[in-house]
């Protein structure tokens, strides 16, 4: 899938673009601001995938994880029959099998916006009642808070 980092069309708009991105590389982003990029992010791949997003998407980090709710999940009018029939294991069968196919999709989301490896994923849906999704990302070490950790 592709990044979504559109290009502003107006000159001037590059320009605070240019300065906001080597304001960027000089500070390390917030864990707010990572978040926020993971949300839209996440938010793109569901529109793109189900022409449908959720409510509200949430990004969480804490220390070696990062937790992704997605609240409110919109299900497609096949998927909502489903589940009125009784069929909602069907639902959630798809929309995992789904998840794993477009893993590396969502792996890059994070690696891009924490700078670190995501060395595994999970995820679970549910659609009875409640309509959410958890992701779960298990990030590689990170070997400089672990030393600073030792010291």
């Amino acid at each position: 899938m592709p990044e979504r980092d559109p290009k502003p069309e107006n000159p001037d708009d590059q320009a605070e673009d240019g300065q906001a991105a080597a304001g960027r590389h000089s500070e390390s982003p917030t864990e707010e601001q990572i978040a926020a990029q993971i949300c839209r992010e996440v938010t793109a791949i569901l529109q793109e995938a189900y022409g449908r997003a959720a409510n509200r998407v949430t990004a969480y980090l804490v220390e070696d994880f990062v937790l992704v709710l997605v609240d409110g999940l919109q299900l497609l009018p096949s998927e909502e029959l489903l589940v009125e029939k009784g069929h909602a294991d069907s639902v959630v069968g798809i929309r995992d099998r789904f998840e794993r196919a477009i893993r590396p999709s969502f792996a890059a989301i994070v690696e891009r916006a924490t700078g670190r490896r995501v060395v595994r994923f999970t995820s679970h849906t549910e659609v009875v009642e409640e309509h959410f999704a958890i992701q779960l990302f298990r990030l590689r070490a990170n070997e400089a808070a672990a030393v600073d950790e030792l010291d």
